[in-house]
């Protein structure tokens, strides 16, 4: 599927979901996570998406020229820094750009919604699990908080694929597990804090580490 499905998916959704009216800036921003996350998007386009919006390519290319990233050389152009970051990376950083320009919520929305994110792709990281799932299973199941709306009319506004709303939803396959995992230490239900059989020391260094990385993160994006 191109982006032409994609386009027509969103103009086809309607401005008021469950009672409430999402605003331009969700709408636009909804829009270009649908684009973004299309399997099938490729360089030279995601390179024109991202260059069509000024505010995200200065804030991609700052955050990719700050210290927390480390380039050693300046990155001066949105295809320079996907041909450095990868589609992988770049889909990763937009995303996260993208819904912390979503919410005029407290930061610990974006927070909470980072940590889920980082520890999902820590313990698949420790499993041997591909790791581009569990980050975007993470981070997408805030998104109740983000848009004000139930997690699974949220979800409807992207086209997301059915294993990916499954692990949100029903905390079903690898992904999900982590899930449930990371939201048993949110909520420190002793219960839920396993995954794979991983030692529980691992899946605490997991969490602190998460902790770190979405607080240094914010501080960049902020």
């Amino acid at each position: 599927m191109g982006c032409d499905y994609f386009q027509g998916f969103f103009f086809n959704k309607p401005n008021i979901v469950a009672g409430k009216r999402l605003s331009v800036n969700q709408l636009s921003a909804i829009k270009l996570l649908t684009t973004i996350n299309d399997p099938d998007v490729e360089f030279a386009e995601l390179g024109n998406i991202i260059s069509q919006d000024v505010g995200l390519s200065y804030k991609l290319l700052h955050y990719i020229n700050s210290a927390f990233f480390a380039v050693p050389n300046k990155v001066d152009s949105i295809n320079q820094a996907i041909a450095y970051l990868g589609l992988h990376e770049v889909r990763r950083w937009i995303n996260i750009l993208t819904l912390s320009s979503m919410s005029d919520k407290p930061q610990a929305v974006m927070q909470t919604a980072l940590i889920r994110a980082k520890m999902c792709e820590q313990l698949a990281k420790l499993t041997g699990h591909k790791t581009e799932n569990f980050f975007l299973v993470g981070m997408l199941s805030s998104l109740d908080s983000i848009l004000d709306m139930p997690i699974a009319i949220a979800l409807q506004q992207l086209p997301l694929a059915n294993d990916i709303v499954s692990a949100i939803l029903d905390k079903q396959g690898p992904a999900g597990e982590a899930l449930e995992c990371v939201l048993g230490y949110e909520q420190w239900d002793i219960s839920a804090i396993n995954f794979a059989q991983l030692d529980p020391l691992l899946i605490g260094n997991a969490y602190i580490e998460s902790i770190n990385w979405a607080k240094d993160l914010l501080d960049t994006i902020k």
